[in-house]
């Protein structure tokens, strides 16, 4: 953007400066005249360039907005299938799959702004953040740790087989938007 005005007060500097000569007084710089044609096309080219950026801006707000959405539907669902299954005498095992959760969302957020270190994740256990100490990516880790808890109900027959499945597409939900809202972020 700064390149195409900076072309363009060149361009006017070289017509109104090559104005001012004649072949009379500078016989090998023939008189340059640009005329009135040269802004409105570099107008008309400036005009459009704005509004394709302003425009993409604004489809990048847009899509960005339905992702966050659908990361608090995906969520929200999550925690209630969730909450359907755990048996309400394992106030432990509840506690830490809902905040295994909220831990994703906050995490994702941060991760869209600087980054996030499991030690800034107040609201797990001291154990959940020494876990995810072991992963690269701490979205990932509490992916992964939530997909372990998870299964862990069908080894407490909690859960059967089949009905896990709405489980692992809820988590594959949330998975979709984190990949949605990186694209989103790392896209000029």
């Amino acid at each position: 953007m700064i390149w195409i005005i900076i072309w363009t007060a060149f361009l006017i500097f070289i017509n109104e400066y090559t104005a001012q000569f004649t072949e009379d007084n500078i016989g090998y710089i023939s008189k340059i005249n640009l005329g009135s044609q040269m802004h409105t096309f570099l107008g008309a080219a400036l005009v459009f360039l704005l509004v394709m950026r302003t425009n993409s801006s604004y489809d990048r707000y847009w899509e960005g907005r339905k992702q966050l959405g659908a990361l608090g539907i995906s969520a929200r669902n999550l925690a209630v299938k969730a909450n359907s299954v755990i048996p309400m005498d394992e106030k432990g095992f509840r506690s830490e799959v809902s905040s295994l959760i909220g831990a994703f969302v906050l995490s994702v957020k941060e991760h869209l702004r600087d980054g996030i270190t499991p030690k800034e994740l107040k609201g797990l256990s001291s154990a959940n953040r020494e876990e995810l100490g072991n992963y690269t990516s701490p979205i990932n880790g509490i992916l992964n740790i939530l997909s372990l808890r998870l299964h862990s109900c069908i080894e407490r027959n909690w859960l059967h087989p089949p009905e896990y499945g709405s489980f692992n597409a809820s988590l594959d939900n949330l998975q979709a938007v984190l990949r949605s809202l990186d694209r989103i972020r790392y896209t000029p």
